[in-house]
């Protein structure tokens, strides 16, 4: 895996397989003064990783227009069957790669500096949408049930129950039973308007702790004897 992130002077400076970097307590602005975080270019040509070589969204490409004619930039070509979506294109080796659903499936394509396709493959699923709650197979990822009249949101378990954080500020308590969710319990924490934000529920010592914005609340959900 490639590294992203060097710190001049580092001490303690770990990265995992899964992408996550530990950074000890010894690295500069960690305590120490005037240190600065470096980007590491992507050792790939080209653009070949979301928001280019150093990930940042920044081109470092020469000599492009500095103003744009009437109509927009001169087009080269278009190419459509995509599928459906909204992934950025990565340009490497003189290809364009980029995905879309197709129906269930993800479909990865890759185009040449024209514009047509040299090669495609499926890879998992594609996103089915909105589908409210459901209760999946664990092997085989198949819909043992589903609620649609309850919004999305965040989940937890706790004690073969379900905290479930709706967007629209509701909060229920589940069970997931063989053929259903079973209420066991609901009330309003936030009267949301734009839906816009919801964070993950905790629950730790007995206490549920919920977020919005800027307001935090935490509830007793202890079983009394």
């Amino acid at each position: 895996m490639q590294r992203w992130f060097q710190a001049p002077r580092s001490r303690t400076l770990s990265l995992l397989g899964s992408g996550i970097l530990l950074l000890g307590a010894g690295l500069p602005g960690f305590g120490e003064a005037g240190a600065t975080p470096v980007l590491i270019r992507s050792e790939e040509p080209g653009w070949a990783q979301f928001r280019g070589p150093y990930r940042d969204g920044v081109s470092r490409e020469k000599g492009l227009l500095k103003s744009w004619p009437s109509g927009g930039p001169s087009r080269l070509w278009t190419t459509t069957n995509l599928g459906r979506g909204f992934s950025s294109p990565v340009i490497s080796d003189g290809r364009v790669i980029l995905t879309g659903d197709k129906g269930r499936h993800l479909e990865i394509q890759a185009l040449d500096p024209q514009g047509r396709s040299l090669w495609r493959t499926t890879n998992g699923t594609s996103y089915p949408g909105r589908k409210g709650w459901a209760a999946l197979h664990a092997r085989t990822g198949n819909t043992l049930y589903q609620l649609e009249d309850v919004v999305k949101g965040s989940i937890l378990s706790a004690d073969s129950r379900l905290y479930a954080y709706c967007e629209d500020g509701w909060v229920l308590l589940w069970e997931a039973g063989e053929g259903a969710f079973i209420e066991r319990g609901r009330f309003r924490f936030a009267h949301v308007q734009e839906r816009d934000a919801w964070a993950h529920p905790v629950v730790l010592d007995g206490r549920l702790y919920l977020r919005y914005h800027d307001e935090l609340a935490c509830f007793d959900v202890r079983a009394r004897a």
